[in-house]
């Protein structure tokens, strides 16, 4: 939750001023108790958090694997999985490289990183009739 808090107020436009007196006000006061929780732990936060991601995830795909039953619908489900997992990925990047290394607008860099996969899945389903792999939220949208 944290972490999304962060990631939405970093696209946020902020003068200068604001970010000194966020600084000055909160960061100063909080930064120190920060440090020395992250010390009392061997391992670097960002690392748990990428570890639970990675469980989580691995997680989802045995859920998959158990409820597809046969060998084809088991591997269409791994692919599916790896499909979404690959979707999410790009979106993140997307995320990442329009908001924070180009410095764009927040709404650009939201309709970047979410429209472009959007886009693609429309280009290749209904333009070139190439069917993907379809995940839950197309089954819920009922796309097929």
């Amino acid at each position: 939750m944290i972490v999304a808090a962060a990631a939405g107020l970093a696209l946020l436009p902020t003068s200068q001023r604001t970010a000194e007196l966020w600084h000055a006000a909160v960061y100063a006061r909080v930064q120190p108790r920060l440090t020395s929780w992250s010390s009392a732990v061997p391992v670097a936060w960002l690392d748990l958090l990428v570890v639970a991601v990675v469980i989580g995830s691995l997680a989802a795909l045995v859920g998959r694997w158990r409820g597809a039953g046969s060998l084809g619908r088991r591997a269409a489900a791994v692919a599916g999985w790896a499909a979404g997992l690959a979707v999410s990925a790009a979106a993140l990047y997307l995320l990442f490289m329009v908001g924070y290394v180009a410095r764009h607008r927040s709404w650009v860099t939201l309709a970047v990183a979410l429209g472009t996969p959007v886009i693609l899945f429309v280009l290749f389903e209904y333009a070139f009739l190439t069917p993907l792999l379809k995940g839950p939220l197309e089954h819920w949208l009922g796309w097929y």
